[in-house]
C-alpha cells in the first residue's frame, strides 16, 4: 500500500499574499535579442541600489535590465509576515513576468 504525503502542507494552507512590487527597467534602443538581466538586492536595499550605475551599464552592453525591490523594501508595498519564502515568491513572479527568460 502506498501512502500519499503532502510534503509542503503549509504552502497550500497559507499561500504567499501578493503585493505590489517596484520594478525599475532600462532597455536598449536597438533590440539585439539578448536575454534580460534581473537585479535582486539584498535585505535593506531596493531597486534604487542598481538604478544609478548597473542598469545603465547593462543597457550599454545591449542587455535589457530590470531591478526589483522586494516586499517592504524600496518602493514596494509592505506586507505583514514577510519571510524568505515570500521574498522568493517576489523574485519568481517578477522573473516570470519578464518579456523573455532571464
Amino acid at each position: 500500500m502506498s501512502r500519499v504525503r503532502i510534503i509542503r502542507g503549509q504552502e497550500w494552507a497559507r499561500p504567499v499574499r501578493p503585493v505590489r512590487r517596484e520594478v525599475l527597467s532600462a532597455t536598449p534602443e536597438l533590440e539585439e535579442g539578448r536575454p534580460p538581466l534581473l537585479f535582486v538586492p539584498g535585505f535593506g536595499h531596493g531597486a534604487w541600489a542598481f538604478a544609478e550605475h548597473w542598469l545603465g551599464h547593462a543597457v550599454s552592453r545591449g542587455f535589457p535590465a530590470y531591478a526589483l525591490s522586494l516586499r517592504g523594501q524600496g518602493g514596494s508595498e509592505a506586507a505583514p509576515r514577510t519571510s524568505l519564502r515570500s521574498y522568493v515568491h517576489d523574485v519568481v513572479q517578477v522573473a516570470a513576468g519578464l518579456p523573455r527568460q532571464a
